[in-house]
């Protein structure tokens, strides 16, 4: 009983793009997260940021030398 050979198809352009493209996509979502892990957390977390980070425009005005009259 012979089995029919089957030949391997052999790797076109398209599945080249392919494997380089998930590839690529790997190496950029583990760099994203080391960049994360490296910075710190979330922008939106508030506990993870630096104080002055979460200060906000109101209180930014107290430091100001002269009243902003034009905002008003």
């Amino acid at each position: 009983m012979n089995k029919p050979s089957t030949q391997k198809l052999p790797l076109t352009v398209y599945t080249v793009m392919l494997i380089l493209a998930t590839i690529f996509m790997l190496a950029a979502c583990i760099l994203m997260f080391v960049e994360l892990y490296r910075y710190g957390g979330s922008p939106w977390d508030k506990a993870t940021l630096p104080p002055r980070a979460m200060q906000t425009f109101e209180s930014t005005l107290a430091f100001d030398e002269e009243p902003l009259t034009h905002l008003s």
